[in-house]
């Protein structure tokens, strides 16, 4: 079978099943993260500095295990290492760092943090881009420390020549150059990325990755406020949560639409992290979540895509929300829930994905792995619209050999 042939084939088979049709059988759509390295002899930390070796792993993986879609190289920051360090970016702790906590093997980890104060609501609400360039940035980028001083509002009419020395200022020129050095490197990486991607489709692999986009709620709070303090102000000052919100559904469109626009991939990737069961009441997630992801996801659909929304925890009391969404215009992926249940009130609407524990593929055999992989075909698949996936992703803890029996069952017992 030729590249064109398979990636047709495996092309139909996705649309199938968000057409809630039947197609040959289950597609197999595991989210890779780390695994791939592991399999590849690499780590992690290495693909993070260096974009040919996530490329060479993540092809190997695709053609050893015959996965019917590819997560994509920049879930880990692929190629971007040296552009973290050049920043010198608090956000995060990356593998390969240096001083960082992060194992080689591992994938990065959020540093969050209330880098907004809880009485600087209005200073944001007022004044957004200041905001972000004299407080945000210098907390979360080393290299932007000296941009604590700049002052913009002069700058209109004749100001922007009395206020032109202040860029003079030898450190307030190094932050800027140091952004640009970072710029350049995080752009190559996207360049090396635009090529390998159409390198995975010539081999016949679809792309999972359309775009991406944040909830103005995660948006928010998770890069903010930090979940503590987001989840005191739902309380003591919700008024302002409510502003934040909305005021941060425009990025998140336009980081939706922008990134969906010159996408290659099939799917535009939503995460909901804060939006599951135990996070916040059915109260403020109908009042504060739920009315601008709803929003997000008809606008993307509207604009032509498939939104692909990834629950990233229990999510069985929002279920009467994901009820609300059209039919047949989504992708599911649920994490530790109740698949009977999910397939009998969302499955009938929209194409589901999930329910195997990942768990299994570090801790069973390939013999318990089968048995899994059939319950949860048993569960998920008659009638179609199920995409066979794991509850959180493949990282360098599942073992091959488990790996390969949970592919090979979907490939037997997942036939139509």
């Amino acid at each position: 079978m030729t590249g064109k042939e398979k990636f047709e084939l495996k092309n139909k088979r996705l649309d199938d099943a968000v057409a809630l049709r039947e197609p040959d059988m289950v597609p197999l759509t595991p989210q890779d993260q780390t695994f791939s390295f592991a399999n590849a002899g690499h780590t992690c930390a290495e693909g993070v500095y260096d974009f040919q070796i996530s490329a060479k792993c993540i092809l190997k993986e695709l053609e050893d295990y015959d996965l019917d879609l590819c997560t994509g190289a920049l879930a880990v920051f692929s190629g971007m290492g040296p552009a973290f360090d050049i920043m010198d970016i608090k956000l995060i702790q990356w593998p390969g760092q240096k001083g960082g906590i992060c194992d080689p093997r591992s994938v990065y980890q959020y540093v969050e943090k209330p880098y907004l104060g809880e009485d600087d609501y209005p200073l944001m609400l007022a004044d957004f881009s200041g905001y972000v360039v004299n407080k945000y940035m210098p907390q979360v980028l080393g290299c932007c420390k000296p941009l604590e001083n700049i002052s913009f509002p002069g700058e209109v009419g004749l100001g922007m020549i009395f206020g032109a020395p202040q860029f003079a200022d030898p450190q307030i020129a190094e932050a800027f150059s140091k952004l640009g050095e970072a710029g350049r490197i995080i752009g190559a990486a996207y360049g090396a990325n635009a090529v390998f991607e159409q390198e995975v489709m010539a081999k016949g692999y679809p792309l999972m990755s359309k775009g991406q986009a944040c909830t103005a709620f995660d948006l928010f709070s998770d890069n903010l406020r930090g979940t503590l303090g987001v989840s005191e102000d739902l309380v003591m000052q919700p008024e302002m949560v409510e502003a934040a919100v909305n005021m941060f559904h425009n990025a998140s469109l336009a980081s939706a639409m922008g990134s969906a626009a010159t996408g290659n991939g099939k799917y535009v990737t939503i995460p909901m992290h804060k939006g599951m069961d135990m996070f916040m009441s059915d109260e403020h997630y109908g009042k504060y979540y739920w009315p601008t992801l709803k929003d997000l996801v008809l606008k993307i659909i509207e604009a032509g895509y498939t939104p692909m929304l990834l629950t990233e925890g229990p999510y069985m009391s929002r279920l009467k929300y994901l009820e609300e969404l059209p039919d047949h215009s989504c992708v599911i992926c649920f994490t530790g829930a109740d698949m009977k249940v999910v397939k009998e009130r969302i499955g009938s609407h929209n194409c589901i994905a999930g329910g195997f524990d990942d768990h299994l593929l570090e801790t069973g055999t390939p013999e318990q792995v089968t048995e899994e992989v059939k319950k949860v075909l048993d569960i998920c698949a008659p009638g179609g619209g199920y995409m066979f996936g794991i509850d959180r992703t493949l990282d360098y803890t599942a073992k091959p050999e488990n790996v390969a029996a949970m592919c090979e069952a979907v490939r037997k017992y997942g036939v139509y």
